[in-house]
């Protein structure tokens, strides 16, 4: 149930790299408070209820974002979903250790940018 979840993640659907992404999310979301929605399913996304950003950010950087409309983008989406999964919050912790995240955005924005 949409109404339920407190974080949803928008992905592209016609990438292939996203859908594992979504995958490896609903695998491990044992708490169920994530919905990941194909940005390309209109349906889906107005049911989030949400003020979606424009299609071009979409289609640049993984989306996370809360029930109440705070936005994560690429990197810091992956950091704070990996805080949300109890799998990944001992390894997502130390992203957030200072100078982390400069390299980490590096990374994200080479894998991102050549995912297609």
């Amino acid at each position: 149930n949409m109404k339920s979840k407190k974080y949803f993640v928008l992905y592209d659907g016609f990438c292939l790299l996203c859908g594992r992404a979504r995958k490896f999310i609903e695998l491990f979301d044992w708490l169920g408070l994530i919905a990941t929605i194909n940005l390309y399913d209109e349906k889906a996304m107005n049911e989030t209820g949400l003020s979606i950003p424009n299609s071009e950010a979409l289609l640049r950087d993984l989306h996370l974002i809360t029930k109440d409309g705070q936005i994560y983008l690429g990197f810091y989406a992956w950091r704070k979903i990996g805080l949300l999964l109890p799998i990944t919050f001992p390894f997502a912790l130390l992203l957030y250790i200072p100078g982390v995240p400069y390299f980490g955005e590096k990374i994200y924005r080479l894998v991102a940018d050549n995912r297609k």
